[in-house]
């Protein structure tokens, strides 16, 4: 048990070096502000705003991670990808 943790400990540390070994940048940069949006939801949350503070800060995490991006996001708003309205724009303007 003590060596995961002093593995864990050092694969952090090493985490901030650019040499290889540690853990994912990207990662680590969702994990720290994921768990800053958890802390503010635990100050701010209510009755009233707990789920749209779960739903806001699950998306912030999926957005951190690069498993949503905007194009996901116009995606879903619009119904449309953004290569086809690439395509409709380039027919209307000929």
């Amino acid at each position: 048990m003590a060596k995961a943790i002093i593995k864990i400990f050092w694969d952090f540390v090493n985490s901030f070096k650019t040499s290889e070994g540690g853990f994912s940048g990207r990662k680590l940069s969702a994990f720290v502000a994921t768990m800053a949006a958890i802390r503010i939801s635990v100050n701010q949350a209510n009755a009233e705003n707990a789920f749209l503070l779960t739903c806001a800060n699950y998306l912030f995490a999926l957005l951190c991670l690069g498993l949503v991006t905007a194009a996901n996001l116009i995606e879903l708003r619009t119904g449309q990808t953004v290569k086809e309205e690439n395509k409709n724009e380039s027919v209307e303007s000929k």
